[in-house]
């Protein structure tokens, strides 16, 4: 008996020994709370001032980031908003100190009230501290995919019985397991760019393809530049510096993608796609390539297994396309007869009919009549090419004719520029002030406020096309090999010349200006 009572007297000891030390533990915190008020609520202030620091530096952060039309990471946005709730805890949290203090006014505190909003204020301190521990980002976004051509397409497009058919054409191609490559082929000016380009917007609309992809290859083709217009459609970043190794790459993302469209405009020739990355449709069975050309030879080429023509438009469609350009709404019989001979010179192409409308928008009779004699006895037999395209090339050069002097000079400059080039507004105005055509500017400022003042005059009247930025322009590649050949005339005052390189013997005394940008040297 005196053993038994011995060993429980002893494991009653080892019991008071195990739990004391807890139990003094959680008494001390509790008296901590009561005792240690001011400083957990001090404690709680600087760990949401260190918090909002932090905060501030990922928002700056993100600033940065939007500035290069970057997208936020989701956790950094997840991050942001409870940070934004915590803060308005910790606000809410810190008016109740502050009734509890205004009611005791020092004296006598509440030790209940006091008790609980230290046990608040530490939890509180907890999580803020977990928050700002989480908020040390290795990356805060990422590069924006390019949003594609969609956002950029004419305003000038139409639905006619030939676009339409057209259309509908492709459509029924891209859905076609037989028609890897597909041509889409017309005439100069007869709208081929544009048609693609709303197919583009269609096909991204219905969700056919996993990716799209655009580019223009021109007469000249620019390797390096059509890689990085293919890898930037991709949002693909190239460090390599070999155009091969360039191509391997993009060669591997689009092999990476199980579907995709990739529209190739302006075809000249038959072409190797694979030096661009462009895979060979038999080595990636889910990639589908849209074509334009002017030539059905060139889609023979290029081995397309569907031809598709774009063809000009009817006497009705090419009346109602200059009647919706030249902004007429009545059909006055004078000038309903001279408009369908305008109409007749036009010949059925898009980009003449609608360069001439706008060119004759709000202008009397008479000057139709002067318009479409003027039209009819163009001459224009000395440009390189010029076949059946003459009647488009002929309506542009009298949209030309009807410019200011200095919206003709930048108009001019324009074309001194590579084909298909993204022209900087701001490279054109130092090129026009470098000239000293504009003698009345004595300040860059002037210079620029009248150049911006011709381009949008050349936009409004369908002779630059808008690009991504509003500071860039573009110039169509039939508009281009007008005003060349009128820069190389010297009409008007001008002489200017846009040359790969300079030839020996060449007489350049008499040019206005000269440009190699397109030099391979």
């Amino acid at each position: 008996m005196d053993i038994l009572t011995g060993c429980a007297g002893s494991t009653a000891a080892e019991i008071g020994k195990c739990t004391a030390k807890p139990i003094i533990r959680h008494v001390g915190c509790h008296v901590g709370y009561l005792f240690r008020f001011k400083k957990i609520v001090d404690d709680l202030t600087k760990a949401k001032k260190d918090l909002q620091l932090e905060q501030q530096k990922v928002q700056e952060a993100i600033e940065r980031a939007a500035m290069n039309t970057e997208v936020v990471e989701k956790d950094v946005e997840g991050w942001l908003a409870n940070v934004m709730q915590l803060m308005e805890e910790v606000q809410t949290f810190e008016n109740k100190v502050q009734e509890n203090m205004r009611l005791c006014n020092g004296w006598c505190p509440n030790w209940i009230w006091q008790y609980k909003l230290s046990k608040e204020a530490t939890n509180k301190k907890t999580i803020i501290e977990e928050l700002q521990e989480k908020g040390n980002f290795s990356q805060v976004a990422h590069r924006a995919p390019i949003p594609g051509i969609g956002i950029f397409s004419s305003s000038d497009f139409e639905v006619f019985k030939s676009t339409k058919l057209a259309s509908q054409q492709i459509m029924e191609a891209l859905r076609d397991d037989n028609s890897k490559r597909i041509g889409l082929h017309g005439m100069g000016g007869v709208g081929k760019t544009t048609l693609v380009k709303e197919v583009y917007k269609k096909v991204k609309e219905l969700n056919d393809f996993n990716d799209i992809v655009m580019t223009v290859v021109s007469l000249t083709p620019d390797v390096r530049k059509i890689q990085g217009e293919i890898a930037d459609c991709l949002n693909l970043k190239l460090d390599e510096e070999s155009d091969i190794a360039r191509a391997s790459r993009i060669c591997l993302r689009i092999k990476s993608v199980e579907k995709i469209l990739i529209i190739v405009d302006d075809v000249w020739k038959d072409f190797n796609l694979e030096v661009f990355g462009i895979p060979s449709c038999d080595d990636h069975k889910g990639c589908k390539i849209l074509l334009t050309t002017r030539s059905t030879r060139v889609c023979n080429l290029m081995r397309c297994q569907r031809k598709i023509p774009l063809n000009i438009l009817s006497k009705e469609e090419s009346l109602a396309l200059m009647k919706k350009a030249a902004g007429i709404v009545d059909d006055f019989p004078p000038f309903y007869d001279v408009m369908l001979k305008v109409v007749e010179e036009c010949k059925g192409l898009p980009k003449a009919i609608i360069t001439v409308g706008k060119a004759l928008i709000e202008k009397s009779l008479n000057d139709w009549n002067v318009a479409m004699h003027q039209l009819r006895t163009s001459r224009l037999v000395d440009i390189e090419g010029v076949d059946e395209e003459r009647n488009a090339y002929v309506c542009l050069k009298w949209s030309y004719d009807q410019l200011r002097r200095k919206t003709k000079l930048c108009f001019l400059l324009c074309s001194l520029f590579p084909e298909d080039y993204n022209i900087d507004i701001e490279e054109l105005i130092r090129y026009a002030m470098g000239l000293n055509e504009h003698e009345d500017c004595h300040l860059l400022e002037d210079t620029r406020r009248q150049v911006r003042a011709a381009i949008d005059h050349l936009k409004d009247s369908s002779l630059l096309l808008e690009e991504f930025s509003e500071e860039y322009v573009k110039m169509h590649d039939m508009v281009r090999d007008v005003a060349l050949w009128i820069a190389s005339k010297g009409e008007n005052e001008f002489k200017l010349r846009a040359c790969t390189r300079i030839e020996k013997n060449i007489n350049l005394e008499s040019v206005t200006a000269i440009s190699l940008m397109a030099s391979q040297n």
